[in-house]
């Protein structure tokens, strides 16, 4: 016993597990794994034109005004540009349908599909011609297929579109179908079709289909030493649990010895009215008893959670989503040594955070999202002269900004690239829960999760990748990797401040059905030993997802 508390009394002296065999903060937002792009759009069938009259091209004429009837969305003179050139001088009748055709174009430009531009029958006796503007709308919506217990609110969402009958521009169209495609389960596509006997007027039939279970298992050996290399991941989401609500559970086990990391996560999630608010809750539990090298020092852990959420989305289109949202959480970890307590921390944050995507027209899509977390001193947090902290100079009481940014970017045919970036910032030093960290599948792939970590932090990654061409079957994607990151520290005794790490690899992604997918890697670290390895040896990492 005596040898074990002099090779546990650096440690206790710190009051620091290694990083990578701490606690871990429970997933509070568990989600499946990224599926394919939904295939479901807006089709718009053909409306009746503005096509000439037979002979139009050969009918001289000249006029010196042109009328626009009905342009009730752009204001006077929008359009004169488009008609100056075909007045004033000889022209014929073609020219004037050609007028009204770029007139409809500029509407759809802005998002009125549904407006079109006409040449009505007239006559033409004193040089001036009319063009009328029929603006488009939605006259009546219907819902077919199974909507699962979410018809009445995706009826809600297609009544804003019908109400006082008036123009209707494709980004509202849009905003409405995601958010029906948003609703737990739910797949939403759209027919827009002209509506007989109203002028202007088209129906919209949304066609739905609707899973009431969604689930996933993944296995990889993504854990550390201390937690077990080999884990299960699984999870489950029941989108019949309430109009507009599902109910979310999620779990984590350590594959070779189930006590080194188990992990209970669930959710329930609730959307409110009809312009795309959600409210959740999460609660977590997490338990381990660290092996490896910490094994004889009868190491265990526990992490506790909860968090109250609201988020709406600001914006919300095929090209652009912006999501605003704030969220209360509460979190508490205890470390015992022998049965005797280590660490404890208990923190209550309050956070507000943006979470901005994009496609735009450089073949590119885009992600960023900005949180700023405070911490509070309220309900038992931890306070600054607490004993058992995690960090000696940490604090409950801080300030802290977290920034990721990503783009995925087509460079030529089959080949992309992706560039990501995180970094955090603190007014002061942390708690352990709290800090930024690097190792892991997405910063410093060559190492374990939790590497390294500080009060502030920067990492860098850019990814090469190029999508195998098959005629059938599974399809693959070799990549290329390399990243980097560093962290810093606010606390005066930590030896760890201003380190870095780095790692190279590559490997191949592949969906081998449309429920079964792999991940193989290759990693190198570079600039560090890896802390459980004592070198820098190539690493093989593997995961296998499977979809149900």
């Amino acid at each position: 016993m005596l040898v074990l508390l002099a090779l546990a009394g650096p440690a206790l002296a710190q009051q620091s597990l290694p990083s990578a065999a701490e606690p871990r903060r429970p997933d509070l937002a568990p989600t499946l794994p990224p599926a394919a792009p939904s295939q479901g759009g807006i089709e718009i069938a053909p409306a009746p034109g503005s096509a000439p009259i037979a002979g139009a091209a050969t009918m001289p004429l000249t006029l010196n005004r042109v009328v626009i009837e009905g342009a009730g969305v752009f204001g006077p003179g929008a359009f004169d540009d488009l008609t100056r050139g075909i007045t004033g001088r000889p022209i014929t009748l073609a020219d004037l349908f050609t007028a009204a055709d770029a007139i409809t174009a500029r509407y759809r430009e802005a998002g009125w599909v549904l407006t079109r531009a006409v040449v009505p029958a007239q006559r033409i006796s004193d040089g001036t011609a009319t063009i009328r503007i029929v603006e488009g709308f939605i006259a009546r919506t219907v819902v077919e297929g199974d909507a699962g217990p979410h018809k009445d609110r995706i009826q809600a969402y297609l009544d804003r579109l019908t109400a006082a009958k008036q123009p209707v521009n494709i980004h509202d169209l849009e905003r409405q179908l995601l958010l029906a495609n948003d609703l737990p389960g739910v797949r939403a596509r759209a027919v827009l079709s002209p509506a007989p006997g109203q002028t202007g007027g088209s129906v919209l039939t949304v066609k739905l289909e609707h899973d009431p279970v969604q689930a996933y298992a993944s296995i990889d050996n993504r854990g550390s030493e201390y937690t077990g290399p080999w884990r299960l991941l699984a999870g489950a989401v029941f989108n019949g649990a309430s109009d507009g609500g599902r109910f979310l559970i999620s779990g984590v086990t350590a594959l070779s010895d189930t006590d080194e990391q188990q992990g209970l996560t669930l959710g329930f999630d609730q959307l409110v009215g009809s312009d795309g608010t959600l409210l959740g809750i999460r609660a977590g539990v997490q338990r381990g008893n660290p092996g490896y090298t910490l094994a004889p020092l009868d190491v265990s852990t526990r992490a506790n959670s909860l968090s109250l959420r609201a988020a709406h989305p600001l914006l919300r289109s095929r090209a652009e989503t912006l999501v605003l949202d704030g969220e209360f959480s509460a979190y508490e970890t205890r470390t015992n040594f022998f049965g005797q307590r280590f660490a404890a921390d208990t923190v209550r944050t309050l956070s507000v955070g943006a979470d901005f995507r994009s496609i735009d027209r450089l073949g590119g899509s885009n992600h960023l999202a900005l949180r700023v977390v405070r911490g509070l001193d309220v309900f038992n947090a931890t306070s600054d002269t607490a004993p058992n902290k995690s960090r000696a100079a940490g604090s409950a009481e801080f300030t802290r900004m977290a920034l990721d940014a990503e783009r995925v970017q087509v460079i030529s045919g089959p080949f992309t690239a992706r560039i990501a970036l995180s970094a955090q910032i603190a007014d002061k030093a942390l708690l352990a829960s709290e800090e930024f960290k690097l190792g892991g599948a997405t910063f410093g792939r060559g190492f374990d999760d939790g590497e390294l970590s500080g009060d502030e932090g920067v990492a860098g990654s850019l990814e090469l990748r190029y999508a195998v061409p098959l005629r059938a079957g599974p399809t693959l994607q070799l990549y290329g990797f390399y990243d980097h990151g560093k962290v810093w520290n606010d606390d005066p005794v930590t030896l760890l401040d201003g380190v870095e790490l780095a790692s190279v690899g590559g490997g191949l992604r592949a969906n081998l059905t449309d429920n079964l997918s792999a991940d193989l890697q290759v990693a190198k670290p570079l600039r560090r030993d890896v802390a459980t390895k004592g070198d820098r040896a190539a690493r093989f990492f593997a995961a296998f997802t499977a979809r149900f």
